[in-house]
């Protein structure tokens, strides 16, 4: 029995000595390194327990996570359907596919000097570039998930009267969904990174401008603690695109001959 346990809780186990090791060799390395260069993590907690203290934190976070959601969420309600019309039908996919490759191989982050002319430095601007850095993979992802769906599946629907809605609702949404959660979560890293940079360049506050702040006075400590913020910001909307890819990968239908 306690074999047993211990098989089925090892793979949630691991992941915590990992993050505890590398936590000690951080320590341990840092406490022998010129503070400037490189703070502990004891020090960069205590950080983040000030900024938390006094405000700046909180701030800093919602106006980051209101950039970050805004921009994903929007890329994924315009990626979404504009993947499954493509996957689905080939003459939006003969028009978009070429635009679609080559504006996912400019990093949006390339085009901020001209989203600053049309945009400004406000929070529209920072939206509309991180929209762009997660529009693109949710789209590709819808793609090819639509392309994945079994043909026999939708011939043997067509001869027993299925019209086009009832081959989306019932067909091809459900294969496709898996492939969006995980077009989601390529999105989720892409966002976060999108949107510190951004900020870090324009200064214009969020956990990026913290960092920016902080790196210049060469307050290593504190400019460690918006970054931890990050990384778990990230983190929950990452467990959100997990739990949500594990709730809907039952939909996919199986393919034919299968067991």
């Amino acid at each position: 029995m306690n074999n047993f346990k211990w098989s089925k809780f090892q793979w949630r186990v691991y992941p915590w000595v990992s993050i505890a090791v590398v936590l000690a060799l951080w320590q341990i390395v840092g406490s022998r390194i010129n503070p400037i260069l490189i703070s502990t993590p004891t020090a960069a907690f205590a950080a983040f327990l000030e900024q938390v203290q006094n405000g700046e934190m909180q701030q800093g976070f919602w106006q980051t996570a209101y950039t970050f959601l805004i921009g994903l969420f929007a890329g994924l309600i315009l990626g979404a359907p504009l993947g499954v019309l493509m996957g689905r039908y080939r003459l939006v996919e003969s028009a978009l596919e070429i635009i679609v490759r080559i504006l996912y191989s400019v990093p949006a982050i390339a085009l901020f000097p001209l989203f600053i002319l049309a945009f400004g430095f406000g929070d529209q601007m920072k939206i509309v570039v991180v929209f762009l850095a997660c529009v693109l993979p949710i789209a590709m992802n819808a793609q090819a998930g639509v392309k994945s769906v079994d043909k026999a599946l939708i011939d043997v629907a067509k001869v027993f009267g299925g019209n086009e809605r009832e081959l989306f609702t019932k067909i091809i949404l459900p294969g496709t969904v898996p492939f969006l959660a995980g077009g989601f979560k390529i999105a989720i890293g892409r966002a976060i990174v999108t949107t510190v940079a951004v900020e870090m360049i324009t200064t214009g506050g969020g956990l990026g401008g913290m960092m920016s702040y902080y790196s210049n006075q060469l307050l290593t400590a504190q400019y460690f603690a918006p970054l931890i913020a990050t990384v778990i910001l990230s983190l929950l909307v990452y467990a959100l695109g997990d739990v949500v890819e594990r709730r809907f990968s039952a939909w996919r239908p199986q393919e034919t001959g299968a067991k």
